[in-house]
């Protein structure tokens, strides 16, 4: 038996600490026992309960509640400006041998949104968020001559009926590195061969408030995208809209594509009002190139 007492405990890295840890964990050579094991995760209560079950495997489950007021005490991110109240949220975690999926779902219920559309939310709505993260089948891979298994994992998340994520990583030496994946918003998810692709259809898009939301617009905000400027997360964004708001402008039937490449984005727009391929070059203050069609 060990025994938790007003522990901390990091579970991953990408996570907050586990905080005010209490309870304990029982083992033996082929079983696992959890109590009932509390703390504090996300600024709210944590419970944790599971164990060993007939079949072998472990399962482990838990129930908590984000609390954003307190969350900001203990996280410096700009991000939570834009989010208030609370919600209770329902996770598990199943272990087969060396595999560890965990799926969590919360009905956000209690939390409120400042975000324009598509995000923006009353504390009152109920909006289904499920995120799922499972392990598939080892790939091999040859490194220094010899043959080895290269663990593999597929993240997956859902928000609503009209927001969905699916990327699939490979683990490398320092870490996990994106083989594809896909963001969809008001469409359908389609993964493309390689890379990570943001895909998003409105009928109306209006990124002058996106430009907008203070909290994006913060100090720590722009430095984190400017250290992230030369070698972007996505490689590809698509947009299709009714009606594009930008510098005022309201654009109508866009379609618009861009690409990345290192330090640099290539667009090419077609709408009502204007058709033609445009060019942002990231070094140096910037440059915009455009040559338009129409």
């Amino acid at each position: 038996t060990y025994r938790f007492a007003n522990n901390e405990v990091l579970i991953d890295a990408a996570l907050p600490p586990v905080r005010q840890v209490n309870g304990s964990v029982q083992f033996s050579g082929s079983a696992l026992r959890v109590p009932e094991i509390t703390g504090s995760l996300f600024g709210g209560p944590l419970k944790i309960k599971g164990g060993s079950q007939k079949d072998g495997r472990v399962l482990i489950t838990a129930n908590g509640a984000i609390n954003i007021a307190q969350l900001r005490k203990q996280m410096d991110s700009p991000l939570l400006e834009v989010f208030s109240g609370n919600t209770p949220y329902r996770g598990e975690v199943r272990i087969n041998k060396r595999n560890a999926d965990l799926v969590i779902d919360s009905t956000l219920v209690g939390l409120a949104s400042a975000l324009p559309e598509p995000f923006a939310k009353r504390s009152e709505d109920s909006l289904a968020l499920r995120i799922e993260r499972k392990t598939l089948p080892s790939a091999t891979a040859v490194k220094q001559g010899k043959a080895e298994n290269v663990l593999r994992e597929q993240l997956s998340a859902s928000l609503g009926a009209d927001v969905s994520m699916q990327v699939i990583r490979r683990k490398k030496d320092n870490g996990f590195v994106v083989e594809r994946g896909a963001i969809a918003i008001g469409r359908a998810l389609q993964l493309p061969e390689s890379g990570l692709l943001l895909g998003l259809s409105a009928k109306r898009l209006d990124l002058d408030a996106w430009r907008n939301v203070p909290a994006l617009q913060s100090p720590s905000a722009v430095a984190a995208r400017d250290a992230g400027s030369a070698t972007p997360s996505l490689n590809a964004v698509n947009i299709k809209a009714s009606e594009l708001i930008l510098l005022g402008r309201h654009i109508n039937d866009v379609d618009l594509t861009a690409s990345a490449l290192p330090g640099q984005w290539s667009f090419a727009l077609n709408s009502r009002q204007a058709i033609g391929n445009l060019e942002w070059n990231a070094s140096g203050r910037g440059k915009l190139s455009a040559r338009f069609k129409k």
